[in-house]
């Protein structure tokens, strides 16, 4: 008897198709969704994750309604120039909250690299206005009638 079409049979006995999942070549090898070598901890890792997350909510959308699976025209990589802003005016510089580490006896006990902000700082730092992902800085209300007293900062 001949072999039916994978179609055909996954029509017949509901099974579902797989796609293979995309890991760094190093990590090809590994089994499973997560390599071994992925980001878990670091805010990069969740960037990534919220768009690897997109990505594959896309390609399971083209999977269901039978769309060859392909990536847009316009698709944003790392080299990817989003945004041309070099610097701003009229606005205040403000410093940055660095996130403070783990020593070497530590980190065999808490296992993450930062520590973490207390609450007090975890507010300042978000009060500096991480939206923008670009330019950070404190717009100062009562300079801006002077602006020769504020910098410029990029």
């Amino acid at each position: 008897e001949a072999e039916a079409e994978p179609e055909a049979e996954a029509e017949k006995t509901g099974r579902w198709e797989a796609r293979e999942s995309y890991k760094q070549p190093v990590y090809s090898d590994q089994i499973g969704l997560l390599a071994t070598g992925d980001a878990q901890t670091d805010y990069s890792a969740a960037i990534r994750a919220i768009g690897a997350g997109r990505r594959s909510a896309a390609s399971i959308h083209q999977m269901m309604y039978d769309i060859e699976p392909g990536l847009p025209e316009d698709i944003i990589i790392q080299d990817s120039v989003l945004q041309n802003v070099n610097h701003v005016e009229r606005v205040g510089e403000s410093s940055r909250n660095i996130m403070p580490l783990c020593g070497p006896k530590e980190l065999a006990e808490c296992k993450e690299i930062e520590k973490g902000y207390s609450a007090d700082t975890a507010k300042d730092e978000a009060s500096r206005c991480l939206q923008c992902g670009l330019i950070c800085y404190e717009r100062r209300w009562g300079e801006m009638e002077q602006p020769e007293k504020v910098e410029q900062t990029a």
